[in-house]
């Protein structure tokens, strides 16, 4: 080992490079990638939930930004029950509309939860706290 690897703990030297600024000034990151799925129009407060969770990783906090990255996310089929919106979108809150028009749309009623519970949960095989947690949804 050369005097040089010695000192910098690598043979390129670059041990300096992963040093963090003296003086404190970190370069900073103007946006964070966030990773959103597909629409799940079969649970839409699961989707909220998760989508709203990308969002807070990201230090999304814009509505604007929320909204945007919403209808990036939408497929044409869903984006036809929410056209007007993306048209005139509201100037207060775009995202929290939105996404209030595709629970509205996309939630299923009270009633039809009920007549889905007696008519086609089985437990099977499954354990029965799944069989509560599917209830509840």
């Amino acid at each position: 080992m050369s005097e040089k690897e010695g000192k910098s703990g690598n043979a390129d030297g670059d041990s300096e490079n992963l040093k963090p600024p003296q003086d404190g000034n970190f370069p900073s990151c103007s946006r964070v990638a966030v990773r959103v799925p597909a629409f799940w129009a079969n649970n839409v407060k699961l989707y909220f939930a998760q989508i709203e969770a990308n969002f807070r990783i990201a230090g999304i906090v814009s509505e604007q930004t929320k909204f945007d990255t919403l209808v990036a996310a939408l497929d044409p089929q869903t984006l036809t029950h929410v056209s007007d919106l993306l048209y005139t979108p509201p100037k207060e809150n775009p995202y929290t509309a939105l996404k209030n028009r595709l629970l509205s749309e996309f939630e299923v009623s009270q009633n039809k939860k009920v007549r889905a519970l007696l008519e086609d949960l089985d437990l099977g095989d499954g354990k029965p706290s799944l069989l509560l947690r599917q209830m509840q949804e």
